[in-house]
């Protein structure tokens, strides 16, 4: 899926020529991503001798994945579709917000696309990233407004 998706538009035939496999093994790969509706398998293109290939590219539509980043003032939430493309933001500015505030944020922004029509059945994961850094001994430090989140 990552082929395809370094080379949208890509016939079968140049996917084949971009990857280590044979023509046939790329075929059955692509069949079965197909097959779970998660590439779409576009118009057919003759490009030289042999048989005409189509093209074949992610279907963004497939699964969907969130983006979550707490921050000492606020917390943004973003769903993106397979391809990368932002279907969904929501930033919130709140001053230290608490694991409980974050748990209610994420849970309205899962039901605003859910109600957009996003099922959620598509939800292939959650990413989560929180303010803070790493000094050279390896602890960690948390901005004070956070203070909550450093002991759970």
């Amino acid at each position: 899926m990552s082929l395809i998706q370094r080379h949208i538009g890509a016939t079968r035939a140049e996917l084949t020529k971009a990857s280590s496999f044979t023509q046939q093994s790329v075929s059955r790969i692509i069949d079965r991503l197909a097959k779970r509706d998660l590439i779409r398998i576009g118009e057919i293109v003759r490009n030289g001798r042999g048989q005409p290939s189509p093209i074949v590219n992610l279907n963004p539509d497939a699964a969907f994945s969130l983006g979550l980043s707490i921050m000492a003032d606020g917390v943004k939430l973003v769903a993106i579709n397979l391809c990368g493309e932002v279907i969904c933001e929501s930033a919130i500015g709140v001053e230290s917000p608490s694991p409980c505030d974050v748990l209610e944020m994420a849970s309205s922004f899962i039901a605003n696309l859910a109600g957009q029509g996003h099922a959620l059945t598509a939800l292939a994961g959650l990413g989560i990233g929180i303010t803070g850094y790493f000094v050279v001994d390896g602890s960690q430090v948390n901005p004070p407004a956070l203070d909550d989140w450093a002991s759970k």
